[in-house]
């Protein structure tokens, strides 16, 4: 059985995860909790420089799956 003590330390560990910050801020104003693979897609799109475009899909899992 929990302690009111843990009870109180997850729910308020709960609202800081869902609570907005400058990177999970969507374009319409929503809000969600991200995943390692969103905050490295954001931090990748920070520097556009490092980025890879490709001419085909088929050229970019070509490049995913090697």
């Amino acid at each position: 059985m929990e302690t009111m003590g843990t009870v109180k330390t997850k729910a308020n560990k709960a609202v800081r995860l869902l609570q907005p910050t400058s990177k999970t801020k969507c374009a319409f104003g929503f809000s969600h909790v991200p995943n390692a693979a969103t905050l490295e897609a954001l931090e990748e799109a920070e520097h556009p420089e490092n980025l890879k475009s490709y001419n085909s899909v088929a050229e970019m899992l070509a490049d995913i799956l090697k």
